[in-house]
């Protein structure tokens, strides 16, 4: 048995549980899922305006990737936020 159990204190490098698992603050997800509304509303007005877009491959890719990097940082601000 340690020291501190034998006194009943606890060590001081444990923090309590409301302190150690203290949630972030929610505004990345405000900022990021403001960021992913407006992306989408683009997307949506660029796709029906013009029938041919995204141009090309590397136009798509691109599409897809800022969508889905968008989708993960708003799921992950939003399950650490709280």
């Amino acid at each position: 048995m340690s020291f501190c159990r034998l006194r009943g204190v606890a060590p001081r490098h444990l923090a309590p549980a409301s302190v150690r698992l203290a949630p972030m603050s929610k505004v990345p997800f405000y900022v990021v899922g403001g960021c992913f509304a407006a992306w989408a509303v683009v997307i949506a007005f660029l796709g029906f305006s013009r029938p041919d877009f995204p141009r090309g491959t590397g136009a798509t890719r691109l599409v897809m990737a800022v969508s889905a990097l968008l989708a993960i940082g708003a799921i992950a601000t939003a399950i650490l936020g709280g």
